[in-house]
């Protein structure tokens, strides 16, 4: 009898075996196939591995089934896994889904072509086996320099960088995104430092946290197009290099830290219609020679504005609506005005401003020579411009109404 269970053990091991070493159901133009439904495949590994340009097509026949055309629609876990002579890979835009570890141990792919599409793509993530290796997306193991993402992707997101498909990748010198893209996703970009040219689409609706933080190659300027209704914090953090960014016109907030360490930016128009600037939005822009916030700000939080050193000019357009400044940082506590690290030249002050106590906006900056106050304006808060003292023209329009106290002490 224990011979006999014996026997049986080993023939199933066996089919076991072979089971796993044909996991494919057929193979066509050099690519292994599963049947997933009647109708769809997926692409998935088999006895060769995988090398040179692999373009995968939207449809698929069998040659030993006449008549029976199949979409391909996935592709499978472990697909192309340690197939080191893979180089490149055309994605069509039937597929909606790559599984996990799909481009485990793939060293040689250096480009990836996702058709464009209005359907989203899923991407998996790197994997040991079946278990998701923490914080490393589908690529990882991939020295990619040119990727073209032509739909919206999503993926499994976590903390910094997460399973974000292309984070890190630093080697990448190229990417473009189509014309269907809707959404860059959190921290889609995030430290591929090797870029330096990126157009947005204009169907995108919404840059996430952290899109771009990190991106320190990117250069010139960057329009963030009409489209874009949100941006979500730290999105360009430490995008260093760029010079110059036209903000799309139908946002309402500039979250916390938005354009933080963006070092080498001098131009930024804040669009009418953002209400609100969050804190550390502009920190460490040190580039920034000048500033016009809009009418429709109301509120800008603490470190906003902090070491801004270059800014020697700000303007506060005309509104009936109070601005309420937050304060600024001295390394361990909230007690700086919101431009301390400013050396501010000329102000124009289009509207009545409230600010926390001990942390005037103005306080000790003798470099401005040139106030302006508008005609919107009811009222100085106290200790305004206190030790101003090297202010020798100052304009105080007949709607001022009171003046708090030591304002220009």
């Amino acid at each position: 009898m224990k011979q006999f269970y014996i026997k049986h053990l080993l023939a199933l091991l066996l089919l076991l075996c072979s089971t796993m070493a044909n996991a494919y159901d057929f193979i066509s133009d050099g690519i292994y196939y599963t049947r997933i439904s009647e109708t769809e495949v997926s692409v998935t590994y088999g006895t060769t591995p995988y090398s040179g340009k692999l373009i995968i097509p939207e449809s698929v026949t069998n040659s030993s089934e006449t008549g029976v055309s199949y979409t391909v629609t996935a592709i499978g876990e472990q697909a192309f896994a340690n197939s080191t002579g893979l180089t490149s890979i055309t994605i069509p835009k039937t597929i909606t889904i790559v599984n996990n570890g799909s481009f485990n141990g793939c060293t040689g792919l250096t480009e990836v072509v996702i058709e464009d599409s209005t359907e989203p793509l899923y991407l998996g993530y790197h994997s040991w086996g079946t278990a998701p290796r923490s914080g490393y997306g589908l690529f990882y193991d991939c020295p990619l320099e040119s990727v073209h993402q032509g739909r919206t992707v999503t993926y499994y997101e976590s903390y910094q960088g997460g399973y974000s498909p292309f984070a890190y990748k630093s080697t990448i010198k190229s990417f473009t995104y189509g014309k269907d893209v809707t959404a860059i996703n959190y921290c889609a970009l995030y430290r591929c430092d090797g870029i330096e040219t990126l157009t947005i689409p204009d169907k995108v609706e919404r840059i996430a946290q952290e899109a771009f933080s990190g991106c320190s190659g990117l250069k010139g300027e960057l329009i963030i197009p009409n489209s874009v209704e949100s941006i979500g914090i730290w999105a360009f953090k430490d995008c260093s290099n760029l010079t110059g960014i036209i903000l799309s016109n139908s946002i309402t907030r500039i979250e916390e830290s938005t354009f933080d360490g963006c070092l080498s930016l001098e131009s930024l128009v804040i669009p009418e219609g953002v209400t609100f600037i969050g804190g550390f939005a502009f920190n460490h822009c040190e580039s920034l020679k000048s500033m016009r916030i809009a009418s429709s700000v109301t509120q800008i939080a603490n470190c906003a504005f902090d070491y801004c050193t270059s800014l020697k000019h700000l303007y506060f357009a005309d509104s009936e609506e109070t601005l309420t400044l937050g304060s600024g940082h001295n390394g361990s506590h909230f007690t700086r005005g919101a431009f301390d690290f400013s050396p501010l030249e000329s102000i124009y002050l289009g509207r009545n401003i409230t600010h926390p106590t001990n942390a005037e906006p103005f306080y000790n900056k003798s470099q401005i020579t040139e106030l302006t106050i508008g005609e919107s304006v009811t009222g100085l808060p106290y200790r305004c411009f206190t030790n101003c003292a090297g202010i020798t023209t100052i304009t105080i329009p007949s709607s001022i109404t009171e003046i708090g106290e030591d304002a220009f002490y």
